[in-house]
């Protein structure tokens, strides 16, 4: 008889560890859908992220070679020679235009421009692209301003834009 009563006993212990099994496998598969949702909201952040960081290198190419472009022209920095030009007029394109034709005779005539500048300076659409594209940033994109030229570059060749990926090309080809 107490051999009897071991053998249900077991029997129980049996069919409980079946049903703690069987609740496991319920929960690793849970686990397993949560974890594979949380690598997509993952991975999508991460490209958010890298878009984001993109935009930034890709301001701060501009803002690196506005800068350059001042001074190749004699002007201290952009926001200097930009100011000297602008009028008072929003929206008024004679400063953009006045940039340019300043840019674009000193570029041809200047011993100090490399040959990548002279090809800024030669072609207007690249120009204009420096030029008027968005505003100058401040020191807020700090960490951003210390991106190596590999992680700009890198972030030049992610624009799917074609025209605006042969200007960037440019301009990063002239910081060099």
């Amino acid at each position: 008889m107490g051999e009897r009563r071991y053998l249900e006993e077991q029997g129980r212990v049996i069919y409980g560890l079946k049903d703690d099994n069987a609740q496991l496998k319920r929960d690793n598969a849970q686990l397993k859908h949560d974890f594979k949702e949380l690598r997509c909201q993952i991975e999508e952040t991460n490209r958010a992220d890298k878009v984001a960081i993109n935009k930034i290198r890709r301001r701060v190419l501009l803002d690196m070679d506005r800068d350059q472009l001042a001074t190749i022209c004699g002007h201290k920095n952009w926001r200097e020679w930009k100011d000297e030009k602008t009028t008072s007029t929003p929206g008024d394109d004679r400063s953009v235009q006045t940039l340019m034709t300043e840019a674009e005779v000193i570029l041809e005539n200047s011993p100090d421009a490399s040959d990548y500048w002279k090809a800024v300076g030669q072609d207007r659409s690249t120009l204009r692209f420096l030029v008027h594209r968005s505003h100058i940033r401040t020191e807020g994109d700090i960490v951003a301003h210390n991106s190596t030229a590999e992680a700009i570059a890198e972030s030049v060749l992610a624009l799917t834009a074609s025209s605006d990926r042969t200007h960037m090309i440019s301009i990063f080809r002239s910081l060099q």
